[in-house]
């Protein structure tokens, strides 16, 4: 869990082939919007605004050409809040 901050941090992950897809999911409480990480592509953001557990969830996507480490990834919301955020590697089918 990352501390309150519009940062939403996701730690890397490494691949094992190339072009492999590196999916974020980046999940904040409140009603704030979320920016993915730069470079990737929005696929989804839902946001749940029943009282009083609001919550947004992002999911982005992108491509990893070298194998090895993907580095972290920061998502970005519009207020501060506790989030959470978890990169998942997806390997290429042969």
């Amino acid at each position: 869990m990352n501390p309150t901050s519009t940062s939403i941090g996701a730690p890397g992950v490494t691949t094992t082939a190339q072009d492999s897809v590196i999916v974020g999911f980046f999940g904040m409480a409140g009603s704030s919007l979320i920016t993915p990480p730069t470079g990737t592509i929005e696929r989804a953001e839902i946001s749940q605004n029943g009282a009083p557990n609001r919550i947004v969830l992002e999911a982005a996507d992108e491509i990893l050409a070298p194998v090895g480490d993907s580095g972290a990834r920061t998502a970005t919301g519009t207020q501060a809040q506790l989030s959470v955020g978890q990169l998942v590697a997806i390997r290429p089918q042969s």
